[in-house]
């Protein structure tokens, strides 16, 4: 399905598996329309990339979570053995979704987190509360031994804040953050 000379260049994909998201960010670049592919979709292009050297997934745009598809895809890419990443925003991980998305084979989770401060974060996301649903997610994904770490936006609303950030983010015991 690819031009030959992506095939020896493919080792990471970036799987958006819906568009579909409970946030607003404002740095958002997802254009929010119709999902339009299958699950067969999804399994014919893991597996053409497999053949040519696929070993990591990472699951990101819209918010991954509401995807109906996402533990069919998620199993079967354990049945490839790749290396799975989740990019949360982290309103839904419940205990429950930390706990299956760790038997599915998810290798780390991300939990976007952009400011020490509530009220920016949750003003950045648009939507309120998300900055506690972001902490309870990471302590979620830490009681079912998943690999979490923090995915912080750096924007000129929290740049200030980054030194408070690092700090935080060491205080949540997580094994890494992205900035």
């Amino acid at each position: 399905i690819f031009p030959h000379y992506f095939y020896n260049m493919i080792n990471v994909l970036h799987l958006g598996l819906s568009f579909a998201c409970n946030m607003h960010c404002k740095n958002c670049f997802v254009s929010k329309s119709k999902d339009v592919l299958e699950y067969e979709d999804y399994i014919r292009i893991i597996d053409e990339l497999c053949q040519q050297g696929l070993f990591v997934v990472i699951y990101t745009y819209g918010e991954p979570l509401l995807s109906p598809l996402l533990l069919k895809v998620t199993a079967y890419a354990k049945t490839k053995g790749l290396v799975q990443i989740l990019m949360t925003n982290g309103s839904l991980m419940d205990e429950g979704w930390a706990n299956q998305l760790n038997r599915n084979g998810i290798s780390k989770v991300f939990v976007s987190l952009d400011s020490v401060k509530a009220e920016l974060h949750d003003a950045y996301r648009g939507y309120v509360g998300s900055h506690a649903l972001a902490i309870r997610a990471v302590e979620n994904c830490v009681s079912a031994n998943l690999n979490v770490g923090i995915a912080h936006t750096i924007t000129p609303d929290n740049v200030m804040g980054l030194f408070d950030m690092f700090g935080f983010i060491c205080d949540l015991n997580v094994s890494s953050a992205s900035f």
